[in-house]
């Protein structure tokens, strides 16, 4: 189970960084599609694209691909976030 005093920082288009419960931030990403692309991925755990395809081509997150692009699954990045998002160090 995470404890809920664990924090994510998050970055949204208009506001600066603020730091958020996980449990606050799995409540925004109800308000987001069901499929995400790599550059949602990267704005809601906000890291580099670099790590972001690093994360997917591990299996860290699991992804799929249509074509070139990769596609997430919502319920995938709360998943990872749940387990406490350890590759990201």
């Amino acid at each position: 189970m995470i404890d809920a005093r664990l924090k994510y920082v998050i970055k949204h288009k208009k506001t600066n960084r603020r730091i958020i419960t996980i449990k606050e931030l799995i409540k925004i990403l109800e308000y987001y599609t069901e499929i995400l692309d790599v550059s949602t991925l990267r704005e809601i755990l906000d890291i580099g694209k670099n790590k972001a395809y690093e994360l997917l081509e591990t299996g860290a997150i699991k992804g799929f691909k249509i074509g070139k692009n990769w596609k997430i699954s919502r319920d995938e990045v709360v998943r990872f976030i749940r387990e406490g998002g350890q590759q990201l160090s």
